[in-house]
């Protein structure tokens, strides 16, 4: 919920449709279009950092961003988020590995224990960006 609100900070980076705002309202869970990770957060600086990116993935036509990815800390966590509109799927839980993060959502078998990383504020920037750039690597 609060990657929904939050991206209202700035009109031009909503890409969360009203449907999305529904489901979640109704259903009381992410949509199924939707990615989270947590990690655990153990730095100074990138305390109470929030980085929301907007952008269209997908077909190239479409003008208004469809997809997004927004991290935010708070106290010790660090959570990442991926949504979109696009017709594009992937493992949650192999990019959670790659970069060092649980994955939240969509719900996976393992109970989440200790962190895969404990990420300092050089860590946490770099997830900030981390999803995109990656994105952009593999589709230009």
């Amino acid at each position: 919920m609060f990657v929904m609100t939050w991206e209202f900070a700035d009109k031009l980076t909503v890409a969360v449709t009203g449907g999305e705002r529904k489901f979640l309202m109704e259903n009381l869970r992410p949509p199924d279009n939707w990615k989270i990770w947590i990690g655990r957060y153990n730095g100074i600086t990138y305390n109470d950092q929030i980085s929301h990116r907007a952008f269209s993935l997908g077909d190239i036509s479409i003008k208004e961003p469809n997809s997004q990815t927004t991290t935010f800390q708070f106290g010790k966590l660090v959570v990442s988020c991926f949504s979109t509109g696009a017709d594009f799927d992937f493992e949650a839980s192999k990019y959670g590995l790659a970069v060092g993060l649980h994955t939240l959502w969509p719900l996976v078998d393992q109970a989440i224990s200790q962190p895969a990383l404990v990420a300092d504020d050089a860590r946490a920037k770099f997830l900030a960006t981390a999803f995109t750039n990656d994105l952009l690597r593999l589709f230009g």
